[in-house]
């Protein structure tokens, strides 16, 4: 008998059904590997049954990839057109003259957040989190499609 009263032959010990911690990247990395050769072979085929109606899809699926890395290309000119910039409201602007309607603007009030938000403040998050969360609703219900399935391009 060796050491600690093992045989000479080693015995192996019963595998854990758990992964170990070396397995499991190599195991998520052969999913995403295998769903992206699935996801060219669909690509290529829908680009060979209708390139134009391919094409749409996939502008509009980056255009939201976009989107949701930096939500601030959508709302950033709306509110900058409005008349909120970094240097606060514009003269002579649509938030010029809200404000000389409203008079003093109340803190966390609308106008507030839209005021932060041109200049680059607490309201561009609250800015960023509207837009993503409308694009997740908007996932939901199922609004994603640019060509609806019955058109043949």
């Amino acid at each position: 008998m060796g050491i600690g009263g093992a045989s000479g032959a080693e015995e192996k010990a019963p595998r854990s059904w758990w992964r170990t911690i070396f397995e499991v990247p190599d195991f998520y990395l052969n999913i995403a590997v295998q769903a992206t050769k699935e996801w060219i072979s669909e690509a290529e085929e829908n680009l060979h049954k209708s390139p134009v109606r391919a094409a749409l899809e996939y502008t509009f699926n980056a255009a939201n990839i976009g989107a949701w890395m930096v939500p601030g290309v959508i709302w950033g000119p709306a509110v900058n057109a409005l008349g909120f910039g970094t240097a606060g409201v514009g003269r002579g602007t649509v938030a010029a003259a809200i404000q000389s309607m409203i008079g003093t603007v109340k803190a966390c009030s609308f106008f507030a957040y839209l005021q932060s938000a041109g200049a680059g403040g607490y309201g561009a998050t609250a800015m960023n989190t509207a837009v993503r969360g409308a694009m997740y609703v908007k996932q939901l219900l199922g609004f994603r499609k640019v060509v609806d399935a019955s058109t043949t391009l």
